[in-house]
């Protein structure tokens, strides 16, 4: 059920994918995935980043007050943007005013990262992954959202990613749509192109 929910729009997940954004996917594959050709993962890398997400989710609450209470993550279509849909892994609230409802709610990713790629998040949060966020930004109507990384399986990082309205307005909704209708609707394939 999870894997044909999937295929009925655009996980935000795969949005780098469909920019050209990703080290590890092309349009094509994303594509694929959505005409029924499932996309494998290493068994292994799926485990431990499945398995270490209530590590990490801890780790948040317990050293980040400031992100607020956490819940499960959340299964999200646009209605805006139908095409576009999110799961974050957890879900960040805050009350917006006192300690009762209503509550602004925040994505929040959670990560998991090889010590050696650590290199690739000194600038902050990497591209592929800063549109995965943007998208769930955009699903939710959130203003910001959070993404935690575990690097080599004992040194944490958190950042807060801010929603970028340029971004999502003239890149993210106009080019996952472009994709949706011109490829997945009418089943014809986008041109094959390299990660690089």
């Amino acid at each position: 059920e999870w894997h044909e929910a999937r295929r009925s729009g655009i996980g935000a997940s795969e949005v780098a994918a469909v920019l050209g954004l990703s080290p590890w996917q092309t349009p094509l594959d994303v594509w694929r995935t959505k005409m029924g050709v499932p996309h494998e993962i290493p068994q292994d890398l799926a485990y431990f980043g499945h398995a270490l997400e209530p590590v990490i989710a801890d780790w948040v609450s317990t050293k980040h007050p400031e992100v607020g209470l956490i819940s499960a993550g959340v299964s999200a279509r646009s209605i805006e943007y139908p095409w576009l849909t999110a799961s974050p892994d957890r879900i960040a609230y805050v009350p917006l005013d006192g300690d009762e409802p209503p509550f602004e709610y925040m994505p929040l990713e959670l990560k998991t990262s090889s010590a050696y790629s650590k290199e690739k998040w000194a600038n902050g949060v990497p591209l592929y992954y800063e549109a995965q966020v943007q998208a769930q930004l955009a699903v939710l109507g959130a203003s910001y959202g959070w993404l935690a990384v575990l690097h080599g399986g004992n040194s944490p990082e958190l950042f807060r990613v801010e929603r970028d309205e340029e971004f999502i307005t003239e890149h993210l909704i106009p080019k996952t749509k472009a994709f949706w209708d011109n490829h997945v609707l009418t089943e014809v394939p986008p041109e094959p192109v390299t990660s690089a």
